[in-house]
């Protein structure tokens, strides 16, 4: 009985315990690939970079799904939607600047396409994720002002300083703004 013959053991299948390996390694590759994404993409935000943000976060959810990440990949998403909007804003501006002393144009026309503009960037800055955002505050402003509506011109900008109160041009164009309506004041009486 001692010397039966025992059970042969089991073969180990060294393929299967490379294959858990490899994937072990996949795993950590993954998880440290998510970390560096998602930290570089909060880091872009912290300092503004929208664009890289968004693409950071992106890379970040393909590896694996994290709400705060997706937020911050949408209002990335809004953020740049603004600064897309601004730029044709800013060329209307510029193109429609010298047809002020220019006689025989209907300026009020060229103005009523600039209004369309900005209508169209307070709709895109009325949204909650853009509420803080001070570069569309500011556009949005100094929009206003050079159409001639004083009022919301001020409002925008105001909105800029609850922000950021050391803004200088925001200040700058607030003071002109309020000095020239002090100005009309003073002419009327």
């Amino acid at each position: 009985a001692c010397c039966a013959e025992e059970a042969p053991l089991p073969k180990r299948r060294p393929f299967a315990i490379v294959g858990l390996a490899v994937f072990g390694y996949a795993r950590y590759i993954q998880a440290r690939s998510f970390r560096e994404e998602r930290s570089a993409g909060l880091a872009a935000a912290a300092r503004g970079d929208w664009a890289r943000a968004r693409d950071h976060c992106a890379r970040a959810l393909r590896l694996r799904a994290d709400p705060e990440l997706a937020r911050l990949e949408g209002r990335c998403r809004k953020r740049l939607a603004v600064i897309d909007a601004h730029g044709p804003l800013d060329l209307l501006i510029r193109d429609t600047r010298p047809f002020f002393y220019s006689g025989g144009i209907d300026i009020g026309k060229k103005l009523s396409i600039i209004e369309v503009a900005l209508e169209a960037l307070e709709r895109l800055m009325s949204d909650p994720d853009n509420e803080d955002f001070v570069p569309g505050w500011r556009s949005l402003g100094m929009g206003w002002f050079f159409v001639g509506d004083g009022a919301r011109a001020e409002d925008h900008f105001r909105r800029a300083l609850r922000f950021a109160p050391g803004d200088g041009p925001v200040s700058f164009h607030l003071s002109r703004l309020l000095l020239e309506s002090s100005m009309d004041l003073m002419y009327e009486f």
